[in-house]
């Protein structure tokens, strides 16, 4: 299996290195072309209207959506925006899942925090970075809850996409990244 991870903008690397670090192999996917040689992708955490422009500006729009409607995608933090359905102050996401994404809903880059986390697929600690974290709505009936704070949801799944509000790439913990494994060989 070979995880591709969107290395456009934002924090690419630390998801290589988790991967990696549990022997799965990924490649950083800066052209359109290599979208054909992987089995799921992530969109990962940075700034989500930059990642935006450069989506359009080196034509991955169609490739993205193309490649959503068979595989695998797993959007975190700003990848979850651009992924969402909605979002405040953008209008050009992909909709690859029906869910509104409010933008760093708790607070700027100095509120950022860590926080104990419960997860549905495992009894295990988790333990959640947020900066800049987006809040999710969820928009229709097709959608599954995986963890919640402040009885918000964090982490939802609908039958093919997975997003997170948090940053999983930033722990050793690879609990929620073996489960988006999983989700390519449901």
């Amino acid at each position: 299996m070979k995880i591709g991870i969107l290395a456009l903008q934002g924090d690419y690397e630390l998801h290589s290195k988790l991967l990696g670090k549990n022997n799965i192999d990924s490649l950083l996917v800066k052209k359109m072309e290599q979208l054909n040689t992987i089995d799921g992708l992530i969109i990962p955490g940075g700034e989500s209207s930059v990642m935006l422009m450069l989506i359009d500006k080196y034509d991955f729009r169609k490739a993205l959506t193309d490649f959503a409607k068979n595989k695998n995608i797993f959007g975190t933090c700003a990848g979850a925006i651009i992924m969402s359905l909605e979002t405040n102050n953008c209008d050009n996401t992909l909709g690859l899942i029906d869910i509104k994404s409010d933008r760093n809903y708790w607070g700027s880059q100095i509120h950022s925090f860590t926080e104990e986390i419960e997860l549905k697929f495992t009894n295990d600690p988790y333990v959640g970075h947020f900066i800049r974290a987006p809040k999710f709505t969820c928009l229709s009936e097709g959608l599954i809850t995986l963890s919640n704070l402040d009885k918000l949801p964090i982490l939802i799944r609908n039958k093919q996409h997975l997003v997170s509000s948090f940053h999983p790439e930033m722990t050793d913990d690879f609990s929620v990244h073996n489960y988006f494994l999983g989700m390519i060989n449901e």
